[in-house]
């Protein structure tokens, strides 16, 4: 079970869903009073808490590094469950993460870069038929103009800057940095705005 760092027996994932266009996180801010006590089966895997048996990781491929920064963790939990493995929930199992600690806690220009760009990835990877029309309606109707009317409203032009060049990545990616020079440069925006 993950819990969130700063608030020791508050849950951040009990496992969940993968489903398009958005799954579910089991026990998401809920604070833990047993209800998730016991082992059971999930599709989603905690991405800072799970534990996988090397011959299945090895059997569907590794993590895909072109995801960089989330979310890994339900492309392997996808692959595997596609292979026929089994996932599970085990609450005696605890963790207790630093949510967003690559950015001090706080939303910046590099996880809105990511999060935009890594859900047209991982959808473009796994929705097919149906699931693919939702989740492009999702995004372009929803998911992105909320973020961007998010970053106008708070007045934090960078955010929606990022969000745009998530945007372009899938348009083409060669007009951008390679991601070890975005995670820099993205970063280097963050402290500039702090």
């Amino acid at each position: 079970m993950e819990y969130y760092y700063d608030k020791p027996n508050r849950i951040n994932c009990a496992g969940g869903t993968i489903r398009f266009p958005r799954g579910k996180v089991f026990g998401h801010g809920e604070v833990d009073s047993g209800q998730f006590n016991k082992v059971r089966e999930t599709k989603l895997l905690s991405g800072p808490a799970m534990m996988l048996k090397l011959n299945a990781l090895l059997d569907v491929r590794l993590f895909d590094t072109s995801y960089f920064y989330g979310p890994e963790d339900k492309d392997i939990a996808l692959r595997l469950i596609k292979k026929g493995y089994k996932l599970a929930f085990v609450p005696t199992a605890k963790l207790w993460h630093k949510t967003l600690g690559a950015t001090g806690g706080k939303i910046t220009p590099l996880n809105v870069y990511f999060y935009v760009r890594n859900y047209v990835l991982f959808v473009k990877k796994h929705a097919d038929g149906f699931e693919l029309l939702i989740s492009i309606l999702y995004f372009v109707f929803l998911y992105l103009p909320f973020t961007l009317l998010r970053g106008f409203i708070l007045g934090k032009r960078q955010h929606v800057d990022a969000a745009v060049k998530g945007v372009i990545w899938h348009m083409n990616k060669r007009i951008l940095p390679p991601d070890e020079e975005m995670v820099k440069i993205l970063m280097r925006v963050h402290l500039e705005e702090t």
